[in-house]
């Protein structure tokens, strides 16, 4: 996950996760019995301080610390990362399942066209790139993704979420097909 804010989104991914099938036993790491790992890569360290100071103890209140064993924040710049200039883990480098892009959401060309194809290189064969998006103009969707398909993902979809724009609440319905500016608009794309 690129860009953690306050972490709802990964404590969300965690908390509706089914447990692992089987118990860790005595000599295994505890978060080997998660059945999903969140990385989670935030810039802002101040974010990432109040995320797991603030927000995680009431998101991972009722379900105990294990939940939060399954997740690794990492302060550093995405961008860095992309250019090469600052280097993961091996644990950390992925190949990864799932890559959420959740920091670049305001205007296209924030996330230069050259990150998407690091992400694809950190992705699995058959992954799942999700970004969120709240754009002002309609040409920078087409832009992104024309970027997308440039860096060699393929099955590029996007799909209209008013989710945050409801009020408290409010049940949502459908989502529309039809796409309004600053309408959040997810884009999903497969690695091939």
């Amino acid at each position: 996950m690129l860009g953690l804010g306050g972490g709802t989104i990964a404590g969300q991914l965690l908390l509706e996760s089914p447990p692992a099938e089987a118990a860790a036993t005595e000599t295994q790491h505890a978060s080997r019995s998660c059945r999903l790992h969140v990385t989670a890569i935030e810039r802002d360290v101040d974010v990432a301080a109040a995320a797991m100071r603030h927000f995680f103890p009431s998101i991972f209140d009722q379900s105990g610390a294990s939940v939060q064993q399954c997740m690794r924040v990492l302060r550093v710049d995405a961008l860095r990362l992309a250019d090469e200039s600052v280097k993961l883990s091996a644990e950390d480098a992925g190949p990864f399942d799932v890559v959420i892009e959740d920091f670049g959401y305001e205007a296209h060309g924030h996330v230069p066209p050259h990150v998407w194809s690091w992400l694809r290189k950190a992705t699995a064969p058959g992954g799942t790139l999700l970004i969120n998006t709240l754009y002002e103009r309609r040409e920078e969707m087409a832009c992104l993704a024309a970027d997308l398909h440039e860096a060699g993902w393929v099955n590029v979809q996007q799909r209209v979420d008013r989710g945050l724009q409801m009020a408290p609440g409010e049940s949502q319905a459908p989502c529309p097909s039809e796409w309004q500016p600053q309408d959040n608009m997810i884009f999903s794309a497969v690695n091939r």
